[in-house]
């Protein structure tokens, strides 16, 4: 970013010269440029630019450490002593006592006596009536249908079959003449030695030799017929009958009948009723009650405190600086008609 500014800043500064008299080039020339610059050229001009820069810096700052030290500290303890004193207690309790007194009493005594009631009672009353019924009666019908009857027709068709009209031949086979070891041959130079002459043997090998030809082959094929055929339905038909029914009737009759009826008449009587009644009777006793009470008592002990220290220490720190830098900035000259650069 610095490098873009130094670059524009000339071409700024030689805009605002271009409409400036000769004259003023000369002074413009002596102060930027004391080195003998060539007017209407470019030369370069020294400037100074701030750049960041982070620099570690040590300080020193404050800081609180805790200490634990050891302290006498006095405190109050209460302890409980009891003390035990009479009191007299006072209270009212209900004391039962049984008495007896005489009430009147209203009694019901039963009392009996014959009447005669009327009830009502369903009688069964049977008659025979004619009545119509109807029944299903079979009956067996013939019909004529049709059914597939399927039927297996035999032809002969002509098939395509492979023969194989090969012969036997003897061939001459070389093999080789080595046994396998075995641990129980001895003669193991012979073995050794046959091993480099093969052998050559007479084998019997088929060789074939496959014809096709085509031969007639006879065949089911299954056909299916339509042909009538006769057979029995079982219809059901309605009929009506008459028949002797029994038929019940309920009739209502009154009759009589002699009961005893018993009645409860109230009758007044006297009688002794015991009862229990809770008087109230005024009773004291004596006992002893618990008070405790509290006396102060300063104790000392050791405590363990944390105390606050502050405390001056040397801390790093990451510093931003600008840092001053020297760098060549190119300038143009224009239009300078009396150049005084010495």
């Amino acid at each position: 970013m610095l490098s873009r500014l130094s670059f524009f800043v000339p071409l700024a500064m030689m805009a605002a010269f271009a409409g400036a008299p000769a004259d003023s080039y000369a002074g413009v020339c002596s102060v930027h440029a004391p080195c003998t610059p060539v007017c209407g050229g470019v030369h370069y001009v020294p400037r100074t630019v701030y750049k960041p820069q982070w620099v570690m810096q040590t300080r020193r700052v404050m800081t609180t450490q805790y200490v634990y030290e050891q302290r006498e500290v006095t405190e109050t303890v209460y302890r409980c002593i009891p003390e035990t004193t009479q009191v007299e207690r006072r209270t009212t309790v209900m004391v039962p006592q049984t008495r007896t007194k005489t009430v009147p009493v209203t009694v019901y005594r039963p009392v009996s006596r014959a009447i005669e009631r009327e009830y009502q009672v369903q009688v069964p009353v049977w008659t025979q009536e004619e009545r119509e019924y109807t029944v299903m009666v079979p009956e067996v019908e013939t019909r004529t249908g049709v059914r597939h009857v399927a039927h297996c027709v035999e032809e002969e068709v002509p098939q395509t079959v492979c023969r194989d009209e090969g012969h036997w031949e003897v061939q001459k086979v070389q093999v080789p003449c080595c046994p396998v070891r075995r641990p129980r041959l001895r003669r193991v130079s012979h073995v050794a030695a046959c091993c480099h002459t093969p052998q050559v043997v007479q084998q019997k090998v088929w060789v074939p030799n496959v014809v096709e030809e085509e031969v007639m082959v006879t065949v089911s094929r299954q056909e299916i017929v339509e042909e009538p055929y006769e057979y029995e339905v079982t219809v059901y038909r309605p009929e009506t009958r008459t028949k002797m029914v029994d038929v019940c009737e309920m009739r209502t009759e009154v009759r009589k009948v002699a009961c005893q009826v018993t009645e409860y008449q109230p009758v007044r009587e006297e009688r002794q009723v015991t009862y229990t009644e809770f008087v109230p009777t005024e009773k004291s006793w004596v006992e002893n009650v618990t008070h405790y009470r509290q006396v102060a008592q300063e104790v000392k002990r050791m405590v363990t405190v944390c105390v606050p220290k502050q405390v001056e220490c040397e801390v790093p720190i990451r510093v931003r600086q600008m840092v001053p830098h020297t760098v060549h900035v190119p300038v143009r000259t224009v239009h300078c008609a009396k150049p005084h650069c010495l």
